[in-house]
């Protein structure tokens, strides 16, 4: 009878101290998922914003009119000031995905990254890459399947159906 109370002691003790530690384990593991999710969240947005900006860029320099150069640069420099303005707003995100990301979050990232445009002199050159929609929307998914992996409340084992779209 003393080796079973001896037991049920040890357990309980056991159970007092390892019990703890399990419930802050797991809530170190939902705090960090939520942290990561909304660097990849906002990672994401920013991707967006810059390839929208970019292709809103492109056509409106397509369809204007003028033909004065001087009229052309004051006309494209609202669109050229929300391009320059979301890519520092997706490289600001990109360094967090950098700094809070997995590695394979980082090469998602580069993927997204080749298909945005380098950053030209856009009121000068009046030319921009703004990006093919089909490479961005496959290299976003590549990004949305690591998010799925790695950052959604609730951990997912059919992310890479993402890869399929």
């Amino acid at each position: 009878m003393v080796e079973t109370g001896a037991v049920a002691v040890i357990s309980a003790l056991l159970a007092a101290v390892v019990g703890p530690m399990i419930t802050a384990n797991a809530d170190r593991e939902a705090e960090r998922r939520q942290q990561v999710s909304e660097h990849y969240s906002t990672y994401l947005e920013a991707a967006n914003a810059y390839f929208v900006a970019s292709q809103f860029f492109v056509g409106s320099l397509e369809t204007m009119q003028v033909q004065d150069e001087s009229e052309q640069i004051r006309r494209m420099q609202p669109a050229a000031q929300a391009v320059e303005q979301a890519r520092i707003d997706y490289h600001a995100a990109a360094n967090n995905v950098y700094a809070f990301g997995s590695e394979e979050a980082w090469l998602a990232h580069e993927q997204v990254l080749a298909t945005l445009p380098e950053k030209p002199e856009y009121a000068q050159a009046r030319t921009i890459d703004p990006g093919e929609p089909d490479e961005f929307l496959g290299a976003h998914n590549i990004f949305l399947a690591v998010f799925c992996k790695e950052a959604v409340a609730t951990p997912r084992t059919n992310c890479d159906r993402l890869l399929e779209r």
